[in-house]
């Protein structure tokens, strides 16, 4: 959006929206890399016991699956933020530029 934002001509209410939804998911996103490799570990752990504790280890894998699913809807949240900020010409020119693979 940013890349282009001269050629949709991006007001500066719309351009202080896709900032503030980008460093807001920065930081979400950060956090929960945190959780993501602390799940992680703690998942590591688990298996490296002997016997392995499968219902420890499962459970520490859905602990690190949550974490993902969280890491991609915030993503998802972010990108559907910003389109509703745009309007349908904005849009549809960035759908153009994208599958003209630029």
């Amino acid at each position: 959006v940013l890349t282009h934002a001269k050629a949709i001509k991006l007001t500066d209410a719309q351009r202080k929206i896709v900032r503030s939804e980008v460093t807001t998911v920065q930081t979400r996103v950060a956090a929960v890399d945190w959780d993501i490799m602390e799940a992680g570990l703690a998942m590591q752990e688990a298996i490296e016991k002997v016997p392995i504790d499968r219902a420890l280890v499962l459970e520490k894998a859905d602990r690190v699956f949550e974490a993902e699913a969280r890491k991609k809807r915030a993503w998802i949240e972010m990108l559907v933020n910003i389109k509703n900020a745009l309007n349908t010409e904005q849009i549809a020119y960035l759908r153009k530029v994208a599958l003209e693979g630029g």
